[in-house]
């Protein structure tokens, strides 16, 4: 707790003592989520469960012609407020709670016309995914068409302190390296790209990140490339390499065309686990995979869409190109259909469809739903109703008494109600049911609230 209040401490006075006296706007921003659910667990038994989520954004933004200066913070309280009548579960519902800060960090922009500066704890997104750190980026740029961007810090990990049971910063199960739990040590975060900056239809970035505690390590290699030619045809490739394990952990390119009214893309996307280990706990193997995919995008009008899609799914092997097809017992078609009709100002229609056919079992999934502004678009109405047709599943040791066949349902009803401009209350139903588990609910409450002052 400690760390963390000198954290903050450290962020708002560096923020006001860089900052001219200038007046400061402020977003406050609390959204409050309260849960019902009932469903069944491992056993078929039935569990009632009740879950409240408070999250408070709170940003600042200088008031200025040019503003440099900028602040952002996150916070969320997670109760659990108890999981049926068992007698095993713990009657303090506060013993089920978790505090978060997600994120808390200010922003000095155009220091010198050249360098954007953060400090605080931030979330890292780039091409080698997600790093939640306590630390400093830099980012240089000023029109020399070549960039720099530089981050250094402590990784965010599970638990800000072992003794606190309930605090946790942010999510234990997003951010622990390596599929590591436990590790208590702390991990330095560093990393460095080279960008291309102002180039037109060009976008490059080299990226490299270190992850270094003494117990678990990691080091990456990523790169990002775009190509956009003639205003309608576009080249793409998106790729990580683990340095420590010599492999891609991601391969991913592609090419499309789009004329605005029709687009066709086709893409290649293949994934090595990063997971270096055996556990005899390992319920489900990871495996290596690649897929070949097509996809169609049509609008007769601006009121009217389809999309049509084709990929080919192989899985088992560790090689980067697809190079082999498989056969049924490792790969499988998927194949998907999708539709969009806005009728009148206020009312839109939309279906979906997909089947799989391989490896996992053949299912066809659909959708059929429709949502609609009522009472000068203070109310928004929206409604699915949605099913699951599977055969010849993968896991039979529990289904080949019925077949290996069957039917599910869902319905979900949503209602959201603009009571004021910065005021706004969700309200949403679901329900499902097959011929194994008995029907189970769920039943959501949002109140958003986004002020400025």
């Amino acid at each position: 707790m400690i760390r963390l209040v000198a954290s903050l401490a450290i962020i708002l006075v560096l923020m006001f003592s860089a900052a001219d006296l200038y007046a400061a706007t402020v977003e406050l921003w609390p959204e409050t989520y309260f849960q019902l659910q009932q469903y069944r667990d491992v056993d078929r038994l039935k569990v009632d469960k009740t879950r409240f989520t408070q999250y408070l954004t709170f940003n600042l933004f200088e008031e200025a012609e040019v503003p440099r200066h900028r602040f952002f913070a996150s916070f969320r309280i997670d109760v659990d407020l108890g999981t049926d009548a068992s007698p095993d579960v713990n009657p303090n519902p506060l013993a089920y709670q978790s505090m978060a800060l997600l994120y808390a960090y200010w922003e000095w922009r155009r220091i010198g016309d050249a360098v954007d500066l953060t400090v605080g704890r931030q979330i890292v997104a780039d091409e080698l995914g997600m790093a939640a750190l306590d630390g400093v980026r830099v980012v240089v740029r000023r029109n020399w068409y070549v960039g720099l961007d530089l981050h250094a810090g402590l990784e965010v990990k599970g638990g800000l302190n072992l003794e606190e049971d309930g605090f946790y910063l942010p999510n234990s199960d997003t951010f622990e390296p390596d599929g590591t739990i436990g590790d208590d040590l702390t991990t330095g975060a560093f990393g460095a790209a080279a960008f291309l900056d102002g180039v037109e239809d060009t976008d490059l970035r080299v990226q490299y990140r270190h992850l270094y505690s003494g117990e678990t390590d990691g080091q990456k290699a990523g790169v990002v490339f775009r190509q956009r030619l003639f205003d309608v045809w576009e080249l793409y490739t998106l790729d990580d390499f683990n340095i420590l394990m010599e492999r891609f952990s991601q391969l991913h390119f592609g090419t499309g065309l789009n004329f605005g009214w029709i687009a066709v893309n086709v893409d290649h996307w293949a994934s090595n686990p990063d997971f270096d280990g055996d556990s005899i706990f390992n319920f489900f193997p990871i495996y290596a995979e690649k897929e070949l995919a097509l996809s169609l995008y049509f609008a007769m009008d601006d009121k009217t869409r389809f999309n049509l899609g084709y990929s080919r799914l192989h899985q088992g092997d560790t090689s980067i190109v697809f190079d082999d097809w498989g056969h049924e017992g490792n790969a499988s078609h998927m194949a998907r259909f999708s539709a969009w009709r806005r009728l009148g100002e206020y009312t839109d229609l939309r279906l979906n469809w997909s089947m799989n056919r391989g490896w996992g079992g053949d299912t066809q999934r659909f959708l059929l739903g429709a949502g609609s502004y009522v009472w000068n678009r203070h109310i928004r109405l929206d409604a699915a109703w949605m099913g699951t047709y599977y055969s010849q599943l993968l896991y039979t040791d529990v289904l080949e008494k019925l077949a290996n066949t069957g039917f599910s349902w869902g319905f979900y009803g949503q209602s959201e109600f603009r009571l004021h401009p910065e005021v706004s209350i969700l309200l949403q139903g679901e329900v499902s049911s097959n011929r194994y588990i008995e029907r189970q609910f769920a039943l959501f409450s949002v109140l958003d609230v986004h002020m400025w002052l």
